[in-house]
């Protein structure tokens, strides 16, 4: 008895409606899954718009009845708030920022002493991030073999997981306590005004010590050369810092100390806050800055050293200005970070409510005066209304530097033909 030959069955070959059908379906949920995406996407970017908007908008409503009411929040009237006031016990008008009222006079809310902390802190982290932050991120974006790029790149980021009440906390413990018995011993080094020379010397070593060092870890040499050149480049750095300084005082003399002479000090400053709020500021400038370096293309490097540039050379006239949108951008991130800060100004400053250009004498900053009085006012009392006019004020002067700097970048973009 033979076999049966197996029954094969034949493939059917669709017709071009049924293609045109299929291929109308598969569009169909095309659309259908992007028009889905799409509404989430809108969504959720006015779910934050309007979230942002609830929070000014609440902001407003109980910072409006010192504004609508002032007869009875008559301390906390815009006059009040931002002209000096002759208080009682005081010769001459003055800003002070006292919001418990005492037996003898009246509470005192004088914004612009919070603005200035809050400015002065800003500025000393700056002027302490900036430099190294764009140092660093030229570095790692130009010269940098790659597998340095990873670990420097990856330590600094790190930085930006440290919580701030941690750093504020160290400074408030350890560092502040080498300063002030530093002080100590050298009083007269701040009081002559000699200390803005060592500022200028820590300025120039980090400027030309990471040129210096970048063009020896750039150079064609052994690892044991660019150690012994990198030790020797810096000794030399050091010691011409030295002696320049040594002249700076001897020339200057007696001349910084109407400029720069520190009479008031106080263990948490200015000067001690603004180095650990530069800390936390770090990561995100460098972070920002070395991506927009890294976006310039690259035919823009190969053109500069084709036509005779050494690296130097290009990183600084080319990638730099075809970066500055995104450089900017960084500064200016970091500034609103450094504004908007709280716990390492609150442990490092002394929250002092003083206005004193010195950086060697504490301040309040405006977040900190949030979080530190937000839990002692009544509700509805006229130091509430006055917390919540200040929370507005900083609302709204983060939200003028990013305008500022949105429109800048916008300048800048079209002035290099980036983006």
């Amino acid at each position: 008895m033979s076999d049966a030959a197996p029954v094969v069955d034949t493939p059917t070959i669709a017709t071009r409606e049924e293609r045109a059908q299929r291929v109308q379906r598969v569009l169909t949920r095309a659309r259908l899954i992007d028009k889905i995406g799409r509404v989430v996407i809108t969504g959720a970017g006015a779910m934050v718009l309007v979230g942002v908007g609830m929070i000014l908008v609440f902001l407003l409503m109980e910072a409006a009845p010192l504004l609508l009411h002032p007869s009875k929040h008559s301390d906390g009237t815009v006059e009040k708030m931002f002209v000096p006031q002759k208080f009682e016990g005081y010769q001459a008008p003055l800003y002070i920022w006292q919001t418990e009222a005492t037996e003898s006079g009246q509470a005192k809310y004088s914004v612009p002493i919070l603005v200035f902390g809050t400015l002065k802190a800003a500025f000393w982290a700056m002027l302490f991030s900036v430099p190294l932050a764009l140092l660093a991120a030229l570095f790692i974006s130009e010269f940098a073999r790659p597998t340095t790029r990873m670990v420097i790149k990856s330590s600094i980021e790190v930085l930006a997981g440290i919580p701030t009440v941690v750093v504020g906390f160290f400074a408030f413990v350890v560092i502040s306590t080498y300063m002030n018995a530093y002080y100590e011993q050298h009083t007269s080094y701040f009081t002559e005004g000699r200390w803005i020379i060592f500022v200028l010397q820590v300025l120039a070593f980090s400027i030309l010590g990471s040129g210096m060092l970048g063009r020896v870890a750039i150079s064609e040499r052994s690892n044991l050369q660019k150690f012994i050149h990198g030790v020797g480049a810096v000794a030399a750095l050091l010691a011409a810092l030295f002696l320049a300084g040594r002249l700076l005082d001897a020339i200057l003399g007696g001349l910084l100390q109407p400029l720069f002479g520190i009479t008031k000090y106080t263990q948490l400053n200015g000067v001690l806050a603004g180095f650990c709020l530069g800390f936390a500021i770090i990561p995100i400038i460098f972070s920002v800055a070395e991506d927009a370096m890294r976006a310039v293309p690259s035919s823009y490097r190969e053109a500069s050293l084709a036509l005779g540039g050494s690296k130097w050379e290009t990183a600084l006239r080319v990638i730099m200005p075809s970066a500055l949108p995104g450089i900017y951008a960084a500064v200016m991130l970091g500034l609103a970070r450094a504004v908007g800060e709280t716990m390492i100004v609150l442990m490092a400053s002394g929250n002092t409510p003083i206005l004193e250009l010195s950086p060697f004498t504490g301040m309040r900053t405006m977040s900190a005066a949030i979080a530190i009085e937000a839990s002692e006012k009544a509700q509805y009392s006229t130091g509430y209304h006055v917390l919540f006019f200040v929370g507005a004020l900083l609302f709204l002067i983060t939200f003028v530097l990013n305008a500022v700097t949105e429109h800048i970048i916008s300048k800048l973009k079209k002035r290099y033909q980036v983006g």
